[in-house]
């Protein structure tokens, strides 16, 4: 649990932290004049912009979806009255409750075309018939006065719609531990501090919003090229890249899934993708400072920057360990949708199945000058730790 919340709070530190921290700070130096100038106007409309198009051209309908959805948020509440502003930002939280929800499909598929009716309520808002306005808002504060109970100035329903996005954007996050979910985060948080502040506040937080869903965007492109898709791992071309840069000491381990050719032949290659990413999420937990990689197949690196080897294998045999005590539960190929009666449940699972690694480790040595040296020395444990039975850790 505790592995949990660290885990999210640095996922939640880029991109969602240091561009709202960068806005706050800002805010409290005081002495802002941000208002009025055009450039504010045209610097949000370039980001905003530009991270549209960037996710739409590399399939990040999410990001897109949201970029969209603020900047007609934002313009619909420049020309709308006050009780137009309630009803916006409600749309809003719905466009962003539908794509906390909704998975990744690209561009052009069903859950692309529902992220999108949000943004298109929102975007036509302005062009609204007044009694569309009026039966809206009688939705959203069904009493008089019930917009002043509220928490700073939202009704009751708008503030349960938000409550919702961020119970589900927050679930999203400590389960990919992904950037672009961290970035949501952090835009919906900036869009709610500008819905809260006005004048120059209100105008930094607004570069603050178009920078982070801009970033945000760039780090859908970023995963694409570093990231494994089905692991959620940095990819063999991030390890490539991290270990040009390591120093002169530094331990690798190579890990492989014991008997995964036998596992994927006897429960099919669907089980085979679950298997690979529950051990990846261990992997992503490992501690004494290593870092994981998806190197190919069913087989894993983990780069150790600036520890010996002897360090390195304590925390390497504690993820032995705590992979083999774990037990991974095959779903059933056939699950029905609802739950039937206790009368009619039989079991239709494949049970609780164990599954092991063994890991090859060496660090930089006289004799081992280069990283490719050091992997391959990495290996030849790996070899002989799977020669010597499997599920145990050696060290070259």
């Amino acid at each position: 649990m505790g592995q949990t919340i660290w885990s999210t709070f640095r996922a939640l530190l880029w991109p969602a932290a240091f561009p709202l921290l960068a806005a706050y700070a800002f805010v409290r130096a005081g002495d802002l004049s941000l208002t009025g100038d055009p450039w504010i106007h045209a610097v949000l409309h370039f980001l905003l912009g530009a991270a549209i198009l960037l996710s739409l051209r590399f399939g990040g309908s999410r990001v897109a979806a949201i970029a969209a959805l603020v900047w007609f948020g934002l313009i619909a509440i420049c020309e709308g009255s006050g009780l137009d502003r309630q009803s916006i930002v409600w749309c809003v939280a719905i466009g962003f409750l539908v794509v906390a929800c909704l998975p990744e499909r690209g561009g052009i598929s069903w859950s692309a075309i529902l992220m999108m009716c949000p943004v298109v309520c929102v975007a036509t808002f302005p062009l609204w018939p007044p009694s569309w306005r009026e039966v809206l808002y009688s939705i959203i504060a069904p009493e008089s006065g019930l917009e002043e109970m509220g928490v700073w100035g939202m009704t009751w329903p708008v503030m349960a719609a938000y409550a919702a996005v961020i119970l589900a954007q927050g679930i999203r996050l400590t389960r990919t531990l992904a950037p672009v979910d961290s970035g949501l985060m952090g835009a919906l948080a900036a869009w709610l501090t500008v819905f809260y502040t006005a004048g120059d506040a209100a105008r930094a937080f607004e570069l603050c919003l178009s920078a982070l869903i801009f970033l945000t965007a760039l780090e859908t492109i970023h995963a694409l090229a570093f990231r494994d898709q089905l692991t959620g791992l940095p990819s063999r071309r991030a390890l490539d890249r991290a270990t040009a840069r390591l120093g002169g000491r530094y331990t690798l381990a190579m890990v492989d899934v014991d008997f995964f050719k036998k596992f994927n032949d006897k429960y099919g290659h669907d089980a085979g993708d679950e298997a690979l990413r529950m051990v990846a999420g261990h992997l992503r937990n490992v501690r004494g400072g290593g870092r994981a990689y998806r190197y190919g197949g069913e087989e894993f690196a983990v780069v150790f920057p600036g520890v010996e080897l002897g360090a390195a294998a304590e925390h390497l045999e504690s993820l032995r360990q705590t992979i083999a005590e774990s037990r991974f539960t095959l779903r059933a190929p056939e699950r029905p949708r609802r739950k039937p009666p206790a009368r009619k449940r039989k079991s239709t699972g494949r049970g609780k199945i164990k599954l092991t690694v063994s890991i090859g480790a060496a660090q930089r040595a006289p004799d081992l000058t280069s990283v490719g040296d050091v992997m391959k020395a990495a290996d030849k444990s790996l070899y002989k730790a799977k020669k010597s039975g499997r599920n145990r850790l050696m060290l070259a």
